[in-house]
């Protein structure tokens, strides 16, 4: 009882913050020229970022796919789909998106290691956000470029992700069965088929940086460099869980870092809160109506 209260007064704490942080953007930005922004925008290359949505959606669901059907060979790309879809509502009002391993309901096989799987998902991603982060925008950050440096790190990331190759040496000195079983849970995954994960997860994120220069030039002219250098820091503030899907803090970096580049604040902030718009609400909306619509087809069924 204790521990739920504990979470109710958490999540209302994040909820006050998050609606504080945005009231005081939008006072900063004012509202008016966000209209003015969104009023004069190129809307031919608003719709191509929103039909992207669902390549995004896609490569999302084809990942999830392959990883729980290397567990059982009977998931099917749609039951991975509408589970993912049903992850990212969850992941909304979760911190740090820890609400995507909803995604592990209705799926076939061991929900211990179907959770791990979602893990091996979420850091395939993460590998290729830090890669982007030190090809451009620790260049953004610091002024230099250590390209050498660059190629070694991503080589170490690539290493460090064939996880399944470090499981005796880790797993040995692990005390604990339960956390012996969910590292386990990412050896799962083959050689192959991990190498296949981590190429679907730099196609997902080229799509992101995609959707994110389309916006942009909606708006206001910018270079493909710029994309690469701001939005990667940008998708980092996902690991920041202090707001409701890090609204409030994902824009106030995207000011930040957009207006080296001489794009307006109101840009800033409308491109922002869109690509969270198109890439997490709109799927998680989806996803929660889907698995409403499945919850009371298998009532019905039941009765």
């Amino acid at each position: 009882m204790k521990n739920k209260i504990n979470k109710q007064i958490l999540f209302i704490a994040r909820f006050v913050l998050t609606i504080a942080l945005l009231v005081f953007i939008f006072k900063k930005v004012d509202f008016n020229a966000v209209g003015q922004v969104l009023y004069t925008a190129n809307k031919i290359y608003i719709l191509l970022a929103l039909f992207l949505v669902c390549v995004h959606v896609f490569f999302k669901s084809y990942k999830w796919y392959l990883l729980a059907k290397e567990l059982h060979s009977e998931n099917t790309f749609w039951g991975a789909m509408r589970s993912y879809l049903r992850g990212t509502g969850l992941a909304i009002v979760t911190p740090s998106r820890i609400g995507e391993l909803g995604r592990i309901v209705g799926m076939k096989g061991n929900k211990l290691h179907l959770g791990s799987l979602t893990f091996v998902d979420k850091i395939s991603e993460l590998w290729i956000v830090i890669f982007f982060v030190l090809l451009g925008g620790q260049r953004l950050l610091t002024g230099f470029n250590p390209i050498f440096i660059i190629i070694a790190l991503a080589v170490i990331l690539l290493f460090l992700y064939q996880f399944r190759r470090f499981n005796n040496a880790i797993t040995r000195f692990v005390p604990f069965a339960f956390l012996k079983h969910l590292l386990r849970g990412f050896t799962l995954v083959s050689w192959p088929l991990s190498n296949i994960i981590l190429i679907l997860s730099f196609l997902t994120m080229s799509v992101y940086f995609l959707q994110a220069y389309l916006l942009l030039s909606a708006f206001h002219p910018v270079a493909v460099t710029t994309i690469l250098m701001v939005f990667p820091l940008i998708l980092l503030t996902n690991l920041v869980p202090i707001t409701i899907g890090s609204l409030g803090i994902r824009e106030g970096v995207a000011i930040y870092l957009l207006s080296q580049f001489g794009i307006p604040a109101g840009v800033a902030v409308s491109v922002s809160l869109i690509l969270f718009l198109f890439d997490t609400v709109i799927p998680g909306v989806l996803g929660s109506l889907l698995f409403s619509l499945q919850s009371k087809s298998y009532v019905k069924k039941n009765r």
